[in-house]
């Protein structure tokens, strides 16, 4: 009694997720309206909206009680300049703004529960989250500006410093970077006016700190007299002279390398390729005198097999070989088609570990993987040296099959 209950691509069949997608495509129809998780959402939004409004509302009552504080004399001059107050408008108008759009373009869309415009009514959703963070930090601003001011007031000497530091770290990256185009200029001459196009905006950005820190120290010196100093000048200037290094050292790093890349001489020249082929083979066993048998597999991993074995086994339809144990002993059966010396070079032992009782067998491929590489001796500046295999996409290595000692990238000095 031969049992063939196997599956020997160890894949699903070809037609069942299409049929799986068509299920559910038809239970979507059939239960109709917009989806759940998207409703969900929608619905949550006049929460969200009366939620922020409660934080702004709170926020609002605190300025109160802080404006009418002693606290609120060392800020008051920068409350009024800035006008604080007027940030919980312009929150109360953001919610305003999210109230209108929940209103007039997210309800009409539930109510008419149309699942076709699911993609419109998460286009209109996706308006809420700004509206609503920029109602928050409009609500918030008061309390970071009395927070950040009362920092520089406490600490004037470390906020001066750090600014300080700043303007020394963008002045040595700023000569670096002119000594560096200045000898780019005179190397590549044909490109002179590009590299002073690159460099131009680090000047900007280096005069700009100039001007920042020079401010800054102007209020740090009135605070070493004893007179009055303006802190939110002071702390601005700062910020942004620290704002600066950041975006200077960063630029200037990405830049260098660019200037770099214009002195480097380069080429990578294909000396070898190969290609290396694996095999997961399968072996699945059971009882043909059962009615229900138990399936046993186990897998055979082949690393490195030769270009001729892949392919003959690969052409073999469905499975390698058939097993069987019985009275006789062990045989095998191998498929039509497949040689005798193909199989052997698989070195697989088809009943190793073979499961007590099991009378029958399949062994078949289940999944075939192909690897490509390259060997490469590059040359950079004048210097040679070889490389190990390198990975490479089939794509890239079919595209090259023709390109043996030659070289596949180079960049002239």
């Amino acid at each position: 009694m031969h049992r063939r209950a196997v599956q020997r691509t160890g894949g699903i069949p070809g037609s069942l997720p299409t049929l799986l997608a068509t299920v559910a495509a038809l239970s979507l129809v059939a239960c109709g309206g917009l989806p759940s998780s998207l409703v969900a959402v929608a619905s949550q939004v006049p929460e969200r909206i009366q939620a922020e409004s409660a934080r702004i509302a709170a926020s609002a009552r605190q300025f109160g009680e802080f404006r009418q504080s002693d606290a609120f004399e060392a800020v008051r001059r920068y409350a009024d300049r800035e006008s604080w107050e007027q940030k919980t408008d312009e929150a109360r108008a953001r919610v305003q703004s999210a109230i209108a759009v929940n209103q007039h373009e997210i309800q009409p869309f539930l109510e008419r529960n149309d699942p076709s415009e699911a993609d419109a009514l998460r286009n209109v959703l996706a308006k809420i989250n700004p509206l609503l963070r920029d109602a928050r930090d409009a609500a918030e601003h008061w309390t970071r500006r009395r927070d950040f001011l009362l920092e520089v007031a406490g600490e004037p000497a470390r906020v001066m410093r750090d600014c300080s530091e700043a303007l020394a770290e963008i002045r040595q990256s700023h000569a670096d970077l002119e000594a560096r185009a200045s000898r780019a200029r005179l190397h590549h001459s044909v490109r002179a006016d590009e590299i002073s196009g690159l460099v131009s905006p680090f000047a900007a950005l280096a005069s700009e700190t100039e001007q920042a820190t020079a401010a800054a120290s102007s209020e740090f010196s009135a605070i070493q007299a004893g007179d009055e100093a303006d802190l939110a000048l002071l702390g601005d200037s700062c910020h942004s002279s620290l704002t600066n290094r950041d975006e200077f050292l960063a630029g200037a790093a990405e830049l260098g390398a660019k200037l770099a890349e214009l002195d480097r001489s380069y080429s990578r020249t294909l000396i070898d390729m190969n290609a290396e082929y694996g095999l997961l083979v399968r072996r699945q066993t059971w009882d043909d005198w059962r009615d229900y048998p138990a399936l046993h597999d186990l897998d055979f991993r082949i690393d490195s097999v030769g270009a001729e074995v892949f392919e003959a086994v690969l052409a073999v339809p469905g499975s390698l070989a058939v097993l069987s144990r019985g009275w006789t002993g062990l045989r095998i059966g191998l498929a039509s088609g497949l040689e005798r010396q193909d199989w052997d070079a698989l070195g697989i032992d088809p009943f190793v570990r073979w499961p007590e009782g099991d009378s029958s067998g399949e062994i078949w491929v289940e999944r075939a993987d192909t690897s490509f590489f390259h060997k490469y001796l590059i040359q950079e500046n004048g210097e040679v040296s070889e490389t190990g295999w390198t990975p490479v996409s089939e794509e890239f290595f079919l595209a090259n099959l023709d390109n043996l000692g030659m070289d596949v990238e180079s960049k002239p000095h």
